[in-house]
């Protein structure tokens, strides 16, 4: 995500700094104005994490590998299919109730926000 243009990651950074779960970031390099609860990394071990049992959200491009793993730990996922297969494989999350897609380029604080909180509270 550190590639995204700024706005965009603006948009991510004043929406996650708004909820007051703990948030990790794979991101690369040095992130300006990082809010207080997210914590940013290269790698992360991302099967680990997601079956730790306080992962509310799985933010994600919809590859298939971290669809799966998203599926096996049951955790719902706020999908940005880029291309390929991940446009597929998040319809079919958002057909099985456990996911959100939605554009990455396009997004605004307001539809991320309800999107991030609607899929925390289900």
């Amino acid at each position: 995500m550190s590639s995204l243009p700024e706005h965009v990651q603006n948009a991510f950074k004043e929406v996650l700094a708004q909820v007051p779960q703990r948030v990790l970031w794979k991101y690369e390099g040095e992130m300006k104005d990082k809010p207080d609860n997210v914590m940013t990394n290269n790698w992360f071990p991302q099967r680990d994490v997601l079956l730790h049992p306080k992962v509310k959200l799985f933010i994600s491009h919809g590859g298939i590998s971290g669809v799966y793993e998203a599926v096996d730990a049951g955790v719902p996922v706020l999908g940005f299919p880029f291309y390929f297969d991940q446009p597929r494989n998040l319809e079919n999350l958002v057909d099985a109730g456990m996911a959100i897609s939605m554009d990455l380029l396009t997004v605004n604080k307001e539809t991320l926000l309800n999107a991030v909180v609607q899929l925390v509270n289900e």
